[in-house]
């Protein structure tokens, strides 16, 4: 196995990867290549997450309590949970494949391409499938990501394990076309969130409320209510108010903006109820927040000198 394998596997065992997305829970165990002379075994075991194989070289041998198995280069196999089973690198050459070993939950929505997903591994038997290409790509990115450590390389690593663990669904699905609607109907709703942010955010200076978003959208209200309910377990009313917050702690930070104009700015009716709002929210009066800001900068760059 090449050193940036190894490099790629180590640097991905530091790391907890758990992955909300779509109305699934993603928590991953273990991420890593793993080589293996001919004739290695790795006796009978279980695990009670799911776990899967991308064979990039040589060939492997599963034996089960219902029988054996042979999975060769570019293929993969997946056994779920509390199936045991037992592997031998057979064949003449080393052996080596691309493994993760994840959880999944689901949440409550029934209607996205993550609890399809969810209804394919939950129903998933031990499997092997053809056509591991793609897969094993998106594993070599994710490596490339762990070895080289390039800005943004978590969040990188974090997207590409769903890719995989969706491709794979995909791949041994029997109805693959229910996947892939749901992941039209899951894209758009994603799509109509983004625009309904950008409306809110470019308006924080007005009382926006759900009903002008509906009209710009050309939505009911109830609709506008679940897409933002979904994406951020928030009502909108809600959601609106901590994007308040949130541009107000960066004009605080910031910028030289009184707190009145702050307050002007994001829409408030007047300081006294700007000021009670944001202590609400951060137990701090805005100028005290701003004062603190000041201070850990103060100090941050004297601790550099």
């Amino acid at each position: 196995m090449d050193s940036m394998l190894i490099r790629a596997s180590q640097k991905l065992a530091e790391y907890d990867f758990n992955i909300i997305f779509d109305g699934i829970n993603i928590n991953v165990f273990w991420f890593r290549a793993m080589s293996m002379k001919p004739g290695i075994i790795i006796s009978r075991h279980r695990h009670s997450s799911f776990e899967f194989h991308v064979v990039k070289d040589g060939a492997c041998r599963v034996i089960l309590d219902d029988g054996e198995y042979t999975v060769h280069k570019g293929q993969m196999y997946i056994t779920p949970p509390s199936v045991f089973h037992e592997q031998h690198s057979c064949g003449k050459k080393d052996y080596l494949e691309y493994c993760l070993n994840f959880d999944i939950k689901q949440n409550d929505n029934p209607d996205t391409e993550g609890q399809a997903v969810y209804s394919v591994y939950k129903n998933m038997p031990f499997t092997i499938a053809d056509n591991s290409t793609d897969i094993e790509e998106l594993f070599e990115m994710a490596f490339k990501e762990a070895a080289e450590l390039r800005l943004g390389y978590y969040s990188n690593i974090k997207h590409l394990v769903f890719l995989i663990i969706n491709s794979a669904a995909a791949a041994a699905a029997p109805d693959v076309e229910s996947i892939r609607h749901a992941a039209e109907k899951s894209n758009f709703n994603n799509f109509r969130f983004k625009k309904i942010e950008r409306y809110i955010i470019d308006n924080l200076s007005a009382n926006v409320k759900i009903g002008d978003i509906a009209k710009i959208m050309f939505l009911s209200e109830k609709q506008v209510g679940r897409i933002i309910k979904y994406y951020t377990d928030k009502s909108t009313k809600e959601y609106i108010l901590s994007l308040k917050h949130e541009k107000a702690k960066e004009y605080l930070k910031y910028s030289d903006l009184s707190v009145s104009a702050v307050a002007e700015l994001l829409g408030f009716s007047s300081v006294q109820y700007f000021v009670s709002f944001f202590h609400k929210r951060e137990g701090y009066t805005p100028l005290i927040f701003r004062k603190n800001m000041l201070d850990k900068l103060y100090m941050s760059e004297n601790y550099k000198k």
